[in-house]
């Protein structure tokens, strides 16, 4: 009993540490990814599901995901936050909504102009 104690003892104060500093930076790049995926799919409807959309998002918010990603694993910390610290809510950590948002708006008029574009192609 007193082994299973110390073995607790031992794994909960060194080795949880070094595990949560190591999952950290995957954490912080597949959150983003996955609350935007999540958000799509529940507003989907107001923009028909249109590919670009998603498409455009996802690359928004991967982007700055991967970035706050290397940030949480101490990887040029100063020179990403000098470089993009311009996009609102960066260095917070939360600069993918702006970025998500922006490759949406940017996706949903390319799903329109291809939308205006095949009609104006049918009706010749």
């Amino acid at each position: 009993m007193f082994v299973f104690s110390l073995l607790g003892v031992v794994f909960t104060n060194f080795l949880l540490k070094k595990i949560l500093s190591m999952a950290s930076p995957v954490l912080m790049f597949l959150y983003p990814i996955a609350i935007t995926l999540i958000i799509l799919i529940f507003t989907e409807k107001w923009f028909g599901g249109a590919h670009s959309v998603y498409v455009g998002t996802m690359i928004g918010t991967a982007l700055i995901a991967i970035l706050d990603a290397l940030k949480d694993a101490n990887i040029m910390v100063e020179q990403i936050n000098y470089t993009f610290g311009f996009i609102p809510l960066f260095i917070s950590g939360a600069g993918w909504i702006i970025t998500g948002l922006l490759g949406a708006i940017i996706g949903y008029i390319f799903s329109n102009k291809s939308v205006v574009q095949s009609s104006k192609s049918v009706s010749n």
